[in-house]
């Protein structure tokens, strides 16, 4: 008991420490990228794009870098002890063991599926709130200077009144 304990806090700890290195080192990278980048960017770019953009992927680094690789080979580790254990002290319950593995696989995925369902969108990547009328109305507020100095307020106004129409439930 004392050796699950050790070894669970060192997997936690261990996997804690290396997803939030692997986060750190990510957003450093990409600021330090974006830094980079010539001013021409930044006008074609939003500024509200690019920081929910360098927010959301270090956020979906975070989420499948922890939790999701812990899990798997902490059940690998269990799956495959089981296994040699069994093949030792009693093989043929191993070969029958072996070949349910397939079928808990699959019973799994299925699983899974219902419980936190499938993307329906088919994998969107977030564009298209940039073209829906709150995305129109952050862009414009965000970047007043350059659409009042383009004379562009009519354009944006046009922008917002089509999407609202776009957006507009069917009835």
């Amino acid at each position: 008991a004392a050796g699950c304990l050790i070894g669970n806090a060192l997997v936690f700890y261990g996997f804690g420490m290396s997803s939030e290195r692997l986060n750190k080192r990510v957003r450093d990278s990409a600021f330090g990228a974006l830094v980079r980048q010539e001013v021409a960017f930044f006008d074609r770019q939003s500024v509200g794009g690019i920081t929910s953009q360098l927010q959301d992927d270090a956020a979906r680094i975070h989420t499948f870098s922890g939790e999701p690789i812990r899990s798997l080979i902490m059940s690998l580790s269990s799956v495959v002890t089981g296994l040699i254990v069994s093949f030792v002290y009693m093989w043929p319950f191993a070969l029958v063991s072996l070949g349910t593995i397939p079928f808990m696989g699959f019973a799994t995925s299925v699983e899974m599926k219902t419980m936190y369902g499938e993307d329906e969108d088919g994998g969107g990547d977030g564009k298209e709130n940039l073209n829906s009328p709150g995305g129109i109305i952050v862009e414009t507020l965000l970047n007043i200077r350059t659409v009042a100095s383009l004379n562009m307020e009519r354009q944006r106004y046009n922008d917002y009144v089509s999407a609202l129409h776009k957006a507009e439930p069917r009835t």
